[in-house]
């Protein structure tokens, strides 16, 4: 896949609401999901990312790119990079 056809996502996971996007090498938003985060972050988690991937028409290994933000951000089991965003 070329750099302009690589997808990325993006995965913020909160203590109310988990959102997921899925950009495309452009930056072009692709597909997205956002769901009440609940008492299983990581159940949860999966269940944006397939919405988002579905969405985008995409497979979960095309995506080449994983970064999770948010309270529960560490639930991404399968994400490259995190961050707080508390600083």
């Amino acid at each position: 896949m070329s750099p302009s056809n690589s997808l990325v996502a993006g995965i913020d996971v909160g203590a109310s609401r988990t959102k997921v996007v899925i950009l495309d090498g452009n930056k072009k938003m692709q597909g997205y999901s956002i769901k009440k985060s609940g008492v299983n972050f990581g159940a949860t988690v999966n269940a944006c990312f397939h919405s988002a991937l579905n969405m985008a028409g995409a497979e979960r290994g095309e995506v080449s790119r994983t970064f999770s933000t948010g309270y529960g951000r560490l639930n991404v089991t399968f994400r490259q990079g995190s961050r707080t965003e508390i600083c």
